[in-house]
Protein backbone atom coordinates (compact mmCIF):
# COMPACT_ATOMS: atom_id res chain seq x y z
CA UNK A 1 0.00 0.00 0.00
CA UNK A 2 1.41 3.32 -1.35
CA UNK A 3 0.27 6.32 1.07
CA UNK A 4 1.26 9.81 -0.91
CA UNK A 5 0.60 13.14 0.16
CA UNK A 6 -1.26 15.66 -2.55
CA UNK A 7 0.83 19.47 -2.91
CA UNK A 8 3.33 18.44 -0.57
CA UNK A 9 4.52 21.96 1.36
CA UNK A 10 8.11 20.37 0.84
CA UNK A 11 10.53 18.07 0.16
CA UNK A 12 10.21 16.26 3.19
CA UNK A 13 7.14 14.84 3.02
CA UNK A 14 7.60 11.34 0.50
CA UNK A 15 5.24 8.45 0.08
CA UNK A 16 4.86 5.87 2.88
CA UNK A 17 5.21 2.60 1.22
CA UNK A 18 3.66 -0.07 3.76
CA UNK A 19 3.20 -3.68 4.25
CA UNK A 20 -0.01 -4.91 2.25
CA UNK A 21 -1.42 -6.16 5.85
CA UNK A 22 -1.39 -2.70 6.80
CA UNK A 23 -4.39 -1.04 8.31
CA UNK A 24 -4.42 2.93 7.82
CA UNK A 25 -6.79 4.82 9.70
CA UNK A 26 -7.46 8.19 9.13
CA UNK A 27 -9.38 10.41 11.74
CA UNK A 28 -11.19 14.30 11.95
CA UNK A 29 -10.52 15.45 15.42
CA UNK A 30 -13.31 15.31 17.86
CA UNK A 31 -12.25 19.13 18.48
CA UNK A 32 -11.79 20.17 14.80
CA UNK A 33 -13.26 23.89 13.61
CA UNK A 34 -13.94 22.30 10.37
CA UNK A 35 -15.31 18.94 8.47
CA UNK A 36 -12.78 17.04 5.88
CA UNK A 37 -13.45 15.85 2.13
CA UNK A 38 -11.80 12.26 1.52
CA UNK A 39 -10.70 11.82 -1.59
CA UNK A 40 -9.53 8.21 -2.56
CA UNK A 41 -8.14 7.81 -6.42
CA UNK A 42 -9.12 10.91 -7.24
CA UNK A 43 -12.86 10.39 -6.54
CA UNK A 44 -14.45 12.23 -4.18
CA UNK A 45 -16.06 9.94 -1.65
CA UNK A 46 -17.69 12.16 0.72
CA UNK A 47 -17.51 14.65 3.85
CA UNK A 48 -16.18 13.37 7.15
CA UNK A 49 -17.66 15.08 10.18
CA UNK A 50 -15.64 15.99 13.58
CA UNK A 51 -15.09 12.40 15.31
CA UNK A 52 -15.54 10.09 11.98
CA UNK A 53 -12.85 8.10 10.47
CA UNK A 54 -12.13 5.98 7.78
CA UNK A 55 -10.27 2.80 7.94
CA UNK A 56 -8.46 1.83 4.58
CA UNK A 57 -7.09 -1.94 4.14
CA UNK A 58 -6.19 -4.78 1.11
CA UNK A 59 -9.41 -5.84 -0.43
CA UNK A 60 -9.92 -9.65 0.73
CA UNK A 61 -11.12 -9.75 -3.15
CA UNK A 62 -7.69 -10.23 -6.07
CA UNK A 63 -7.57 -7.78 -8.76
CA UNK A 64 -7.33 -9.36 -12.08
CA UNK A 65 -4.52 -8.02 -14.45
CA UNK A 66 -3.06 -8.94 -17.92
CA UNK A 67 0.19 -9.29 -18.84
CA UNK A 68 1.76 -8.86 -22.37
CA UNK A 69 3.60 -11.80 -23.40
CA UNK A 70 6.60 -9.39 -24.42
CA UNK A 71 7.42 -7.87 -20.88
CA UNK A 72 11.31 -7.04 -21.89
CA UNK A 73 9.76 -4.46 -24.18
CA UNK A 74 8.63 -2.86 -21.32
CA UNK A 75 5.52 -0.30 -20.35
CA UNK A 76 8.05 2.94 -20.26
CA UNK A 77 8.50 2.26 -24.21
CA UNK A 78 4.82 2.12 -24.71
CA UNK A 79 4.14 5.59 -22.89
CA UNK A 80 7.07 6.96 -24.74
CA UNK A 81 6.06 6.08 -28.04
CA UNK A 82 2.58 6.68 -27.59
CA UNK A 83 3.40 10.27 -26.02
CA UNK A 84 6.57 10.68 -28.37
CA UNK A 85 8.66 11.49 -26.05
CA UNK A 86 12.37 12.50 -27.08
CA UNK A 87 11.25 13.02 -30.78
CA UNK A 88 12.77 16.30 -32.65
CA UNK A 89 9.22 18.99 -33.73
CA UNK A 90 8.33 18.10 -37.13
CA UNK A 91 6.03 20.26 -39.48
CA UNK A 92 3.17 18.36 -41.23
CA UNK A 93 4.84 18.58 -44.75
CA UNK A 94 7.90 16.45 -42.92
CA UNK A 95 8.05 12.84 -41.93
CA UNK A 96 11.06 11.86 -40.61
CA UNK A 97 9.24 9.44 -38.34
CA UNK A 98 7.12 7.90 -40.74
CA UNK A 99 4.53 9.53 -38.81
CA UNK A 100 2.68 11.12 -41.88
CA UNK A 101 -0.91 10.33 -42.17
CA UNK A 102 -1.86 10.15 -45.97
CA UNK A 103 -5.35 9.65 -45.12
CA UNK A 104 -5.61 13.19 -42.72
CA UNK A 105 -4.64 14.95 -46.45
Amino acid sequence: MIVAPVCPRSLSFRPLMLPSSSIVKLQVHRQSRGRATAYIDGRDCGELLQGECIEIKKSPYPLMCVNRDDLAAGWALDINQLLKFNRTFSYPHEAPFGDHDPDSE
